[in-house]
């Protein structure tokens, strides 16, 4: 008796709780601010050279995702972003290796790569409702583009670096709130995203004085002596504080 009377009781709950969920659509659009990356460039300022430590999440946030929601305040979902990224830009100094002659440039990186965010969103009740949101990140795709721009001795030297190839891993914590509009409800968030790359090939194009010469190099985390072609990976952030605004299509009313 006290068993069927359990599973009445369970069945009950999960009734209720189907019932209850919801599905809800998310569009949003975020700004994302470097977070302390590594020292990826060297700028130069008269005499003084310095590193410039940023990041490659430097960028614009497009995102979509779809959320199912347990109960009012509890919900799993997935989100798709896509990081546009903004360059980061510098005046540096460059050296002729044959001749030693030194020359002025500009130095800027940028990134791209599309991220999947599975993940849980805690939230309280009501038309304005503070929430939390714990998401892991999958990066693929990505792309980290170095690019150097000047002159030596008046000839004109550029280099552009492509590196691609490789996964990421990382986390997402969010804090924000929505307002309920009847249907739709409006939200603003601050996410932290923690996140670093290691690519696994780098596409170089050099020209000088109107001669190019283009070289792939396979990047690895470990490498013997006598290898050729092949080069240490090293690991890249996409680290980013990120500012986003968006909607929610459905879920709890």
């Amino acid at each position: 008796m006290q068993g069927a009377m359990k599973r009445v009781v369970t069945l009950w709950i999960v009734g209720v709780g189907l019932m209850y969920a919801q599905f809800a659509g998310k569009v949003g659009f975020g700004f994302g601010l470097p977070t302390a990356g590594n020292a990826l460039l060297v700028k130069t300022e008269g005499s003084t050279r310095s590193v410039v430590f940023t990041s490659l999440g430097k960028g614009l946030y497009p995102e979509l995702g779809g959320w199912y929601y347990f109960n009012e305040n509890v919900a799993v979902g997935l989100d798709a972003a896509y990081v546009l990224g903004l360059r980061t830009k510098v005046n540096t100094t460059i050296v002729d290796d044959n001749t030693g002659a030194m020359g002025s440039a500009t130095n800027s990186i940028k990134g791209s790569m599309f991220q999947i965010m599975p993940g849980l969103t805690i939230r309280a009740s009501g038309d304005f409702a503070p929430y939390a949101s714990f998401q892991g990140i999958i990066g693929f795709g990505a792309k980290g583009i170095n690019e150097l721009d000047g002159t030596i001795a008046g000839i004109t030297y550029k280099e552009t670096a492509e590196y691609t190839g490789g996964t990421a891993l990382g986390f997402k914590g969010a804090l924000g709130a929505i307002y309920n509009l009847g249907g739709v409800g409006l939200f603003f968030e601050v996410a932290v995203h923690t996140l670093s790359w290691a690519p696994t090939q780098v596409t170089t194009t050099t020209e000088i004085g109107g001669i190019s010469n283009t070289e792939t190099t396979k990047l690895e985390k470990s490498i013997s002596a006598n290898q050729q072609g092949v080069e240490l990976t090293d690991k890249a952030p996409f680290s980013a504080v990120i500012f986003r605004i968006g909607a929610l299509i459905g879920g709890p009313q």
